[in-house]
């Protein structure tokens, strides 16, 4: 069986999130393929040159604040793109992620690993082709 590495970008810049979000993910599945970004600039350095299938971003962070890094991920090319976004954070009030190209999915502050790995399996799952809605 052929396993597909998932790549994760998380972007916080609090480095004991940054570990517990790491830590949890991989003692989970070796086939998440974990890089992390300190900040906002950080992160969308990261997306210049790699494609991941997931961010976890915290909304409140120096050098480009997370609704800047989703400005910033908006205007991409496609292939640059994440598949999805877990937006982290304190603050509930997110309609301003509504209708956009990229998934994503608002997760509240403070959170439990279980409840995690739930949303990032859910995320990071292949699109279903279209021949599966048949069967």
């Amino acid at each position: 069986m052929n396993v597909r590495i998932k790549n994760i970008l998380v972007c916080d810049d609090d480095s004991e999130i940054r570990d517990l979000v790491k830590d949890a993910l991989q003692s989970y599945d070796r086939s998440f393929h974990i890089v992390e970004a300190v900040n906002g600039s950080d992160a969308l350095a990261k997306c210049e040159f790699q494609r991941f299938d997931l961010i976890i971003l915290d909304m409140r962070m120096p050098r480009k604040t997370g609704m800047e890094v989703i400005e910033a991920l908006e205007k991409m090319p496609t292939k640059k793109k994440p598949r999805a976004v877990l937006v982290v954070s304190g603050n509930s009030d997110f309609k301003a992620l509504e209708n956009r190209d990229t998934q994503y999915l608002y997760f509240p502050k403070p959170f439990s690993t279980k409840e995690l790995i739930t949303a990032v399996i859910a995320l990071t799952q292949p699109p279903a082709s279209s021949g599966d809605a048949a069967a």
